[in-house]
């Protein structure tokens, strides 16, 4: 059956889904939900022969890599295809009730807990602290930055639980621009953060150049220009949507100008804002653990909990920001191939 099943099941989604990609002249809402849906049947389908070989030949021993990405496919495909189907029957029922009923409260609640947490510790480091180091520097700026970026929900918290439609254009502008410069300046916060905690593992005694403190305040300003000068063809596309439909609708960066110009930006701004520190992240990061795992050979001391603690904040950060940029990254690349996909804030 499992073989059956892989046979019609995959050669049915293959034909869906290419004929959506190489046939379908323009794209609605409806089609990215089909769409989606196709593409988890497929990728689930895929398991199928091994399942098949195993049972036939009546193998019980699984290859535990094998195992666990057959179960996580099996449970992402059945939960994904009933939320896909949900939003292909009823989108435009739920959509008005989802952001009413539970956007608004969540950009409330992570107002009150997030404003509240980061104002705390600004404050703590500016009248607690009694001398500042370079990863201080670096961890003041990027909480000054979430609470900058938490200032803006309860406009948005606001406008959904009395669906608004019509967003002030100063505000949307601000908004916009906000949420993506905290993005960005954070990822690269973490990063010198995750650098500055290498560095200080291998010179313990801050000899080193850019553990000093004049370094570490010229690299925060560096970050904010670069930061700046990265979002700033944002803030013209938005005023060139603005203008095109007529000061009324706050589109997301997905939905903004003429798809091949936003996807060209949007890769660059991917590359330069996020794979680069990324990386250097995760180097850093790699090199820490190396670092203290040849301190526990040598000294026999465990030093397994800042190992998790390193490999935890890395894999916090991927699932926060990796999420965002990829769906971006698609939705930018289906309005370049297919049309214009329905979207707005």
């Amino acid at each position: 059956m499992y073989g059956l099943e892989f046979t019609i099941g995959f050669i049915g989604n293959i034909v869906v889904v290419l004929g959506y990609v190489l046939c379908l002249p323009a794209w609605k809402s409806t089609n990215v939900y089909l769409f989606n849906l196709a593409i988890s049947d497929l990728v689930f389908l895929c398991t199928l022969p091994k399942l098949s070989y195993s049972y036939n030949y009546n193998l019980k021993k699984f290859n535990p890599g094998l195992c666990v990405v057959n179960r996580y496919i099996l449970h992402v495909n059945l939960y994904s295809s009933i939320l896909f189907m949900m939003w292909d029957n009823c989108s435009t029922l739920i959509t008005p009730l989802l952001e009413k009923y539970y956007l608004s409260p969540m950009y409330g609640l992570e107002f009150a807990l997030g404003f509240l947490g980061n104002l705390v510790v600004v404050l703590g480091y500016i009248f607690c602290l009694p001398a500042w180091k370079s990863t201080n520097v670096y961890l003041f700026n990027l909480s000054l930055s979430d609470l900058v970026f938490f200032c803006t929900l309860p406009e948005l918290s606001y406008n959904y639980t009395f669906n608004l439609r019509r967003f002030n254009s100063a505000l949307c502008m601000i908004n916009r621009y906000i949420l993506n410069v905290n993005m960005y300046s954070s990822i690269l916060f973490m990063m010198w953060v995750s650098v500055d905690r290498f560095l200080l593992l291998c010179h313990p005694q801050r000899e080193h150049i850019l553990l000093t403190l004049k370094a570490s305040l010229f690299i925060t300003l560096l970050n904010w220009i670069w930061v700046t000068a990265q979002i700033a063809p944002l803030i013209v596309f938005i005023i060139q949507d603005l203008n095109q439909n007529g000061w009324t609708v706050c589109r997301d960066f997905g939905s903004l100008g003429v798809p091949k110009i936003i996807l060209s930006y949007s890769i660059v701004l991917t590359f330069t804002g996020y794979i680069v520190p990324l990386v250097a992240l995760f180097l850093s990061s790699r090199k820490m653990v190396d670092v203290l795992r040849k301190r526990e050979e040598l000294r026999g001391k465990s030093f397994q909990r800042p190992v998790r603690i390193v490999r935890i904040a890395t894999i916090l950060f991927l699932q926060n920001c990796n999420l965002y940029v990829q769906d971006m990254i698609i939705k930018l690349e289906l309005r370049r191939r297919c049309g214009k996909v329905d979207g707005g804030d």
